[in-house]
């Protein structure tokens, strides 16, 4: 990393998730590799001066919905073309600039991030496996970033031990077809039918992350399905489990995951309900850590995918 600060740029509302991934990034920058460096919203970097913007490197955390969330007003809206505008204008301003993403590289999601008026150096995909044999911007070069724990998630995982849980399994998520089959065969086949099920209509804000990790401390197994096509494994979703003390539990029957070693995968919702019968849940969950523990922490993998920016 050169001697410019790095300025962490996250979505000023919306969705939760790419904001708690910034926040992660920044603890492991600020924290662990004591880099300089500052958090700022969307918003906030519409106001920055231009030295501030021409001394930094941008890491900019899904930019579409930065772009998205950047007007002045609170809330969430359909930002004008304006405001998009805008927000672009300023972004150009940096030193470098670095997308961060956590997608499918299939996705929709992912390919509309190459298409905004701006030129970026380098992005940092987060997530567990590497997509870069399928990463199809060459001008924009690739870096897989491995989404360890932080050095505080680490001794929190480190710190659970086996207790007592009440709820058997939960599955919280899209209100999609998938889910609901899902449901429906973990009620079939489980040996616990009562489990705890939330699944969120389209712009319902859905659970918060303080429920969320309220229901998962009393769950045994934190179960869920990709909510689209593609082969992509959701690291956010296995590190609010293990955070919790429950085992993820990622169920896809349309891929192959044998040439990864990520535990708790399976193809159905019978193979899932077979596995906790013939394993305890600490097993499961001793698995889980010890595999999420031994690649290294999210500072490692930042630190090297920094120096080839």
């Amino acid at each position: 990393m050169s001697e410019h600060q790095l300025l962490i740029v996250h979505p000023s509302s919306g969705g939760i998730f790419y904001q708690e991934l910034s926040r992660r990034l920044f603890t492991a920058c600020k924290e662990e590799l004591r880099e300089e460096v500052a958090l700022c919203s969307s918003r906030e970097l519409r106001n920055m001066t231009t030295d501030r913007l021409s001394s930094a490197t941008l890491a900019v955390v899904n930019p579409v919905e930065c772009a998205a969330t950047s007007n002045d007003s609170s809330g969430w809206c359909a930002a004008t073309s304006s405001v998009r505008s805008a927000f672009f204008s300023k972004l150009a301003l940096g030193y470098k600039r670095i997308m961060v993403l956590a997608e499918a590289v299939e996705s929709k999601r992912y390919r509309q991030q190459f298409r905004v008026p701006v030129n970026f150096n380098a992005l940092f995909d987060v997530g567990f496996v590497s997509q870069k044999e399928k990463h199809l911007f060459p001008d924009v070069s690739y870096c897989f970033v491995f989404d360890g724990p932080t050095k505080k998630e680490e001794q929190v995982i480190a710190s659970l031990s086996t207790s007592k849980r009440h709820i058997p399994w939960a599955l919280v998520g899209c209100q999609t077809p998938e889910h609901l089959k899902l449901v429906a065969a973990l009620v079939d086949y489980g040996r616990y039918p009562e489990g705890f099920c939330y699944l969120q209509r389209p712009f319902d804000s859905g659970l918060s992350p303080t429920g969320l990790a309220a229901v998962l401390s009393k769950t045994n197994y934190y179960v869920w399905s990709s909510e689209d096509s593609f082969a992509h494994y959701e690291s956010f979703r296995f590190i609010q489990a293990l955070l919790a003390g429950a085992v993820p539990c990622k169920i896809d029957n349309s891929h192959s995951w044998d040439d990864f070693d990520i535990p708790g995968i399976f193809p159905s919702a019978q193979s899932f309900c077979a596995k906790v019968q013939e394993e305890d849940y600490w097993s499961m969950y001793s698995s889980a850590r010890e595999f999420y523990t031994s690649k290294g922490s999210l500072a490692e993998h930042l630190e090297k995918a920094l120096h080839l920016v």
